[in-house]
């Protein structure tokens, strides 16, 4: 009989205001705070798994290659871990573009990084992967903002650690 097994991966995503010296003071910095494991299922270890991470102090992104190119005889980890490379990377260079134009509102900054990455990626490696992609930046009232995409059937939720339970509360 056939199974399928579902691998879920999961970031905690910790939200840091620093603050440490009167330099700090004038300007809080918000970052990601981060760490990333990824175990491949026992069957897809030989080809490095499906599941690709990238991350930075202000990109989180996860991609899930589409196992079924296997049957192909395409490795479909190689397409997702490209994918989520290129997008951090050109997510990056463009945010960088984007703080020089003061622009930091803009709602289709990460559907053009992820659309330029995607297209990017097919020209190198056949497959295809869903993907949630999150960039925190702070907006023009020096509030963090945290945009969010997603393709695909991926997801992502929010936690918030509450110290009178000690527990995660489902924010998102």
């Amino acid at each position: 009989s056939q199974y399928y097994c579902n691998i879920s991966l999961f970031l905690l995503l910790v939200l840091l205001s620093l603050s440490s010296t009167a330099a700090a003071l004038a300007a809080t910095t918000y970052r990601f705070r981060h760490k990333t494991v990824i175990i491949p299922h026992d069957d897809k270890k030989d080809r490095g798994g499906e599941d690709a991470a990238a991350t930075s102090s202000d990109f989180l992104i996860v991609a899930d290659g589409v196992g079924g190119w296997a049957r192909h005889g395409v490795n479909p980890g190689l397409f997702s871990k490209l994918l989520v490379d290129t997008i951090l990377k050109f997510g990056q260079e463009l945010q960088d573009e984007e703080e020089q134009e003061k622009d930091l509102s803009s709602s289709s900054f990460l559907t053009d990084v992820v659309d330029r990455a995607n297209h990017y990626t097919a020209t190198k490696h056949l497959g295809s992967a869903t993907c949630t992609t999150l960039q925190l930046v702070v907006d023009e009232k020096e509030q963090p903002l945290l945009r969010t995409l997603n393709v695909g059937d991926s997801g992502y939720s929010i936690h918030r650690y509450n110290a009178t339970t000690e527990a995660l509360d489902v924010v998102f």
